[in-house]
């Protein structure tokens, strides 16, 4: 078992965890970004001033509101005050996590969030001070966990980056899916759909290419549709199809059927 895992790791004083294995397919788990940076010591007061004036700025609390932080038991958390005196006591850095589930309108963030953190202090052996603050001023709600750069012992906390970019994803990937479920065929139909427009290779234009194969042709004039689902796949591969040919990487040679830059799958738009 993967936790037995972690144990024997923390036996034999080995300081980067096991990546987690997910048992049978995780295609169907919830999707879960996590963005990971360290910032060190800068200037006298700028931790405070990036916690009041960044992360608990006016507007990104729900309804617009004046953000405000939370961590383990409290939900009036100060950033600003925390992170202050994080610096004035000489931390030298703090690491800083961006916790971003694809469906997280559907989850109560804060508690997510401390779910999450109470499995990382499982896998990793020891306690974090953290402290966190939701975003909702974007299309994603997204949560902002700010971990202290010092253990419970006073020394300098060193995270494993294996574990922060590989295990915790997974951790975050797998409590998203207990609270959510797995991802629904509607689900995945949205998320296409957000990609139609996008300036980068998407789920769709791989789609696209394994249609075209070799010769580069796509035909979707003989296409037949079983059900919604398959009728609104193919909607949104000709509605894509369209967007490339503006954009000079497809070429619509007869009705609904198109022909392929052969540098698509190496292109960012």
């Amino acid at each position: 078992m993967l936790q037995d895992e972690f144990e024997l790791n923390k036996k034999q004083n080995r300081t980067t965890p096991t990546p987690v294995r997910m048992l049978g397919s995780r295609a169907h788990l919830q999707k879960v970004q996590i963005k990971t940076g360290t910032s060190v010591t800068k200037a006298e007061h700028s931790w405070g001033q990036y916690g009041r004036g960044y992360l608990m700025r006016d507007g990104v609390g729900k309804n617009n509101e004046k953000g405000l932080g939370f961590d383990v038991h409290r939900d009036d958390v100060d950033l600003g005050k925390e992170m202050s005196e994080w610096q004035q006591a000489q931390d030298r850095k703090y690491y800083h996590l961006v916790v971003s589930p694809e469906f997280s309108q559907k989850l109560d963030l804060p508690q997510y969030t401390r779910d999450l953190m109470a499995q990382a202090e499982k896998d990793l052996g020891q306690r974090l001070e953290w402290k966190a603050i939701a975003h909702y001023n974007t299309k994603t709600p997204h949560v902002h966990v700010i971990v202290r750069g010092r253990d419970e012992d006073g020394k300098e906390l060193r995270l494993s980056t294996n574990y922060l970019q590989y295990g915790m994803v997974d951790r975050a990937r797998e409590l998203a899916t207990q609270q959510m479920g797995y991802r629904l065929a509607a689900q995945e139909i949205q998320r296409r759909e957000r990609t139609i427009d996008q300036e980068k290779l998407t789920e769709v234009d791989r789609s696209i290419l394994l249609r075209a194969g070799q010769t580069r042709r796509v035909d979707l004039s003989q296409e037949r549709p079983q059900n919604v689902a398959e009728e609104t796949r193919l909607n949104q591969e000709q509605r894509r199809l369209a967007y490339l040919s503006q954009r000079g990487l497809a070429r619509e040679v007869a009705p609904r059927q198109w022909e392929i830059h052969q540098y698509l799958k190496h292109l960012t738009i």
